[in-house]
């Protein structure tokens, strides 16, 4: 696994421990480097310089949201992401 799907994995993982919820907290576990095998594919399918300031800073914008107790505006910066990112 990469560093830069490493980080990724591992902010997922925070994200999802973060919910308190321990069945998906465990699942995550679970499927954690399967998940870095998957961003490492997909990061040198593209030029990862390019998309990294964007992957960072939505993963930020994410943060905001969840900070401010925005479920909405959460939900719509992770469907944006995940619509970017896997194209869904």
């Amino acid at each position: 696994m990469t560093v830069a799907s490493a980080r990724g994995s591992a902010f997922h993982l925070a994200l999802v421990a973060a919910s308190g919820d321990q069945a998906l907290t465990l699942v995550m576990l679970a499927v954690k480097d399967s998940i870095g095998l998957h961003l490492d594919e997909a990061l040198r399918e593209r030029a990862f310089a390019a998309i990294r300031p964007r992957g960072v800073e939505e993963q930020r914008a994410l943060l905001r949201a969840i900070e401010r107790g925005s479920a909405a505006s959460a939900a719509k910066v992770l469907r944006a992401h995940l619509s970017e990112f896997y194209g869904t």
